[in-house]
Formats: C-alpha cells, structure tokens, sequence
C-alpha cells in the first residue's frame, strides 16, 4: 500500500445470532451462511483521497468476509438523532458523490450513513464467481447491513442506481423508514420498447443494450474517466489541484491515479459493465420492486430531478438498435426531427417538458405523502453533487412531514 494510505478501525459485527448459525454450519457441515461477518484486524484504504474531497472516518462491514465500507457520521451537536439518513449511490461512482450533504445534515440533528457497493468505492471487488454484482445481489448485502446495524428511524435518500437498490431494501422492512429523498431513479421494469413509445428512460434501456454490445466503453473505464472529469469540471478549475482530487477519487477505483490512467487490475471495472447491462438483465428483479413498492408509497417523499438523457425530458437516441423511432409518448414530440441529436419532450399543446419517471412516480405515490418536488433543466444527473442544497432541505421537509402528527 501507498504511504498516502490511512489505516482505520474495523467496526467488528459478531453478534450471537451470526454466531449460532456459524456453529450449525460446522456441526452440521454445509448450508451457506446468511451472512459472514467475520472481520480482519485492521483495514486499509485501497487508494488515497484528498481530505478536501472526502473528510470522513472510514468503517467497515464484513459481508461473507467481503469488507463493504461506510461512513456514519453522527449528529453534530451529540444527543439522539432525529433520524439517519442512509444514502445510496448509482453506477460508476461512490459515496464521495454524497461528500456535500453530510456536514449540513449532520448540523440539523441527523446521523449519516453513505454506502460504498461492494465492487464500488472503498469496498472490495470480488471476482465474479464470488459476487455478481446484479442489483438484486447489491439489494441483499445493503438489506443485511441495514439488519445487522440496526439502523431504524430512516431516511433513504438514493440516486440512479441506488433508487431501485434502497427501495428495494426498504420494502423488505417498511416499518423502518420514515421517508425518502428520490433522485433521477426508476423503480420498474425496463424490457420492451415499442415503436414511438420510447420516452421512457430510452437512454437508459439502451445503455443496456450498449453495454452489450460494446462492453469495452465499460470494462475499459471509459465511462470512468468521462464521469469523473465532469465531476471535477463542475467543482474546480482546471488543472487546479480541487480539480486533479475529484478527478483523482472518481477514478480511484478504477484506475491508477499515475498517468497514463490504466485500470488497476483485470476486470476492475467489470461491476460498472454490470450494473449497465442490469438495466436489461434483472428484469426480474425490478419487476418485483414494481409489484412490492405500494408498502412504500404512503411514505412522505421528496422528488428531485435533474435533466439527462435518461431522467429528464432531455432525451437521446443512442443510435445503436436501429430503426426508426420516436422518442416521446404519444401525445408529445421531439422539438427536433433528428433523433441522434438532443431533444425533449414537450407537450403538444402547452410547450411544457414532459419529465417521465417522474411524472409516473407522482402518479403512483399517495399525494399526500409527497412533501415536494424538484425539477431543473439546467442541472443534470448527479443532483447531490450539482445541487446539494436542495437535497438537504429535502431530507429536513420529509422528516417535518413525517414527524407531524
């Protein structure tokens, strides 16, 4: 390891429950265990991040042996906190994306818990035999931590990815959750699209079937290193140091933080290949949050959504599965008639962006129970990052709401 990397303290989670069950494994020799949370003793840092990007203790969660790292960060001024809030990040990037919201929501009174997916971030990357990084698996190992941590009282606040993955964990035990935060993420399925129904998430289902078909622009980690300089370009000056920090904790991962950038070991950015072709590839499992998610749905919540190609009204073909197609529902039009170029949907009569999934999200929640909504063109994917005020008063307007009587 680098001299740049910090040792941590491992947070041990043996309880007795674990324990019984290991002893029935041996004595009965066989039967995988539910959960392993057998820990080393002492944990590093797989690459360095600037304190300026990333101020925060590391603890460590051992699932099946697996280290999946977290920060928890307590509430400020000390006392019970009003609540924790548990956020969850998508695909190709890692808790730090959440960096902004921790100290102000610490400050109001809450506990904060970011994750890291194994295969993401600080956690370890199993080799595929091992762990096959599907949502589905990603849902389990964050189910088992929100259990073996007793965290209760929450308020998951999730983006991309982690939209399907935290609601999922939140239906498993609804009585847990106090409320959501919900950033440009779906909860449904995506399989079929059909000629000119094609304005929901177009862009998305077809980073599937890109991901298929071209899996070199993941398991290369050019989608890395694109996220990561917009990352930093919306932070920091170019060529400042900020600007080579964000870029660097982005690509960490990934790749090495040394020119010319390469990928750190064979298959290191295979969970990001993944997790691109899930959107096609566990149907099944989105199908079934679909189904499930009505225990949810009386929840206060809190939708903020930026405009990109998948979430927004800002749509684009990606020109890969051929064919004519609009990429509006019907009902509403591309302001343009080239589809490989950007467009939004308006509707016909009003001129006004359509945004779906938002707009199904609204539909389907009890609208009682939404505190508020966001919506901004001029801001894009990564809201947390862009935006984080907006995120923080999220989370203070959904507790008010759940917290009245």
């Amino acid at each position: 390891m680098s001299g740049m990397s910090r040792k941590f303290s491992v947070r041990l989670l043996v309880g007795s429950v674990v324990l019984a069950l290991a002893a029935l494994a041996v004595a009965t020799g066989g039967g995988e265990l539910e959960r392993d949370s057998r820990a080393t003793p002492e944990w590093e840092r797989p690459f360095p991040v600037a304190e300026s990007v990333y101020p925060f203790p590391s603890e460590v969660y051992q699932w099946r042996g697996f280290a999946y790292h977290y920060v928890d960060v307590p509430p400020a001024a000390g006392g019970a906190p009003k609540g924790t809030v548990l956020a969850v990040h998508g695909n190709g990037t890692w808790s730090m994306i959440y960096r902004k919201i921790v100290d102000p929501l610490s400050a109001a009174g809450f506990r904060v818990i970011l994750v890291d997916h194994l295969g993401f971030g600080f956690s370890d990357k199993p080799g595929t035999g091992e762990f096959d990084y599907m949502p589905s698996s990603h849902t389990t190992v964050l189910r088992d931590f929100i259990a073996d941590l007793a965290l209760d009282d929450l308020y998951l606040v999730l983006q991309d990815w982690g939209g399907p993955i935290g609601l999922a964990a939140g239906v498993a035990t609804p009585e847990k959750v106090r409320g959501l935060v919900l950033m440009n993420t779906w909860a449904w399925k995506l399989d079929h699209i059909e000629q000119g129904q094609t304005g929901f998430m177009h862009a998305v289902h077809d980073r599937g079937r890109h991901a298929q078909l071209e899996p070199e622009f993941y398991t290369q980690g050019e989608l890395i290193r694109r996220g990561a300089i917009g990352v930093a370009e919306r932070n920091a000056v170019e060529g400042s140091a900020e600007y080579a920090a964000l870029r660097d904790a982005m690509w960490g991962p990934y790749l090495t933080l040394d020119p010319p950038h390469e990928l750190r070991y064979p298959e290191v950015s295979q969970p990001v290949h993944i997790s691109a072709t899930a959107t096609v590839a566990d149907g099944a499992f989105l199908d079934q949050l679909d189904r499930e998610l009505a225990t949810l749905r009386s929840k206060p919540v809190f939708f903020a959504f930026g405009d990109d190609t998948a979430f927004g009204p800002y749509k684009v073909d990606l020109a890969i599965l051929g064919g004519e197609r609009e990429l509006c529902m019907p009902g509403y039009r591309p302001e343009t008639e080239e589809v490989t170029t950007r467009t939004n949907c308006v509707d016909d009569e009003t001129g006004a962006a359509y945004w779906y999934p938002l707009e199904r999200f609204l539909s389907e929640w009890n609208p009682h129970a939404v505190v508020g909504q966001w919506r901004d063109t001029t801001h894009g994917h990564w809201v947390q990052d862009e935006v984080p005020s907006v995120v923080v008063e999220a989370v203070k307007s959904v507790h008010a709401a759940a917290v009245r009587p």
